[in-house]
């Protein structure tokens, strides 16, 4: 059985609110959605404790992102 890969995204909360193109945190911050996962909502997300990797969408610009998750992925691919 394959251990269980943890990612972690990090980004403001607000950054994630305006990217919300569904509307999804502004209906549960509203309390139109229940049992919402996310932060100062409803359940609080908990982060992993040692993610196989880290992207932060607030201190890295899009090309780094896109060549980070393609060498997590690469290396994954030779390690599985």
């Amino acid at each position: 059985m394959k251990a269980k890969k943890s990612k972690l995204y990090e980004t403001n909360f607000k950054a994630v609110i305006k990217r919300d193109v569904k509307g999804l945190y502004s209906k549960a911050l509203k309390g139109g959605i229940d049992n919402f996962i996310g932060n100062n909502l409803i359940i609080s997300y908990e982060l992993p404790e040692n993610p196989d990797i880290i992207l932060d969408t607030e201190k890295e610009t899009v090309e780094k992102y896109i060549y980070k998750m393609y060498d997590y992925f690469v290396i994954q691919q030779i390690a599985d």
